[in-house]
């Protein structure tokens, strides 16, 4: 029995020491930052996974701690219709009367959302009202030219 005694007393001794800031500082490095209390972006080594939000309408964008892999999500409030962050994204292209090729608009889209503007076709004539022939009130046909280019179709 003394032998056991003995030999748990030497235990104690050698666990005793131990330098305690050693070892709480070990454990500090491979803890999480928001161990024990909600993850936010203020307290987490994290990576964003998604962005589900409108400029417009809000939403969540969620992130992953990068250290314990804890999930949480950040609620985007909205901007405003007025508020997009516009960038190019594709020059505009004219539309050509002589070679009846059809243009596109300029085209943008907002860097936070990702929603797009722009980029409707355009037609490569500009045509006036029709003008209508015909013979007491009966009309036989009628016509209408570009105003670009004078081009006239039936």
């Amino acid at each position: 029995m003394k032998k056991i005694v003995a030999w748990l007393l030497v235990c104690l001794m050698i666990v005793s020491s131990l330098p305690i800031a050693a070892l709480a500082e070990a454990l500090e490095d491979n803890m999480c930052p928001g161990f024990g209390e909600d993850h936010t972006k203020a307290n987490c080594d994290y990576k964003q996974l998604t962005y589900i939000a409108d400029c417009e309408v809000g939403g969540y964008i969620g992130y992953e701690c990068n250290i314990c892999g804890t999930t949480f999500t950040e609620y985007v409030a909205p901007k405003g219709a007025n508020e997009h962050a516009w960038a190019k994204v594709a020059d505009a292209v004219a539309a050509n009367c002589q070679t009846e090729a059809t243009g596109l608009t300029q085209k943008d889209a907002c860097s936070d959302c990702g929603k797009t503007r722009g980029g409707e076709v355009v037609e490569p004539h500009e045509w006036l009202d029709p003008v209508e022939f015909g013979v007491d009130g009966d009309v036989y046909y009628s016509e209408k030219s570009c105003e670009l280019c004078g081009k006239t179709i039936v």
